[in-house]
């Protein structure tokens, strides 16, 4: 789920990857990473909180939440 929700929010940018090494690639994935990383954090053991499991999940790979977290994106600074 990890995975799939830094692919969705580098999905929203006209063009997450610059076709030369620069730094703006980087830190788009930088930043991706970053927001799917802490949504991974909020996971737990599914035996003992299966509602707040199926909710980060749902909100990794299916809801517009990743959206919206990249309309606070800025490519001249971090969140």
């Amino acid at each position: 789920a990890t995975v799939m929700a830094t692919a969705r929010y580098l999905s929203y940018f006209q063009e997450p990857y610059a076709a030369d090494l620069n730094t703006l690639s980087k830190h788009r994935l930088s930043e991706a990473m970053k927001h799917a990383f802490a949504m991974r954090m909020s996971l737990a053991d599914p035996a003992f909180y299966p509602e707040v499991v199926n909710d980060v999940v749902r909100d990794m790979i299916e809801t517009e939440y990743i959206q919206n977290l990249t309309l606070f994106h800025t490519d001249d600074r971090v969140l």
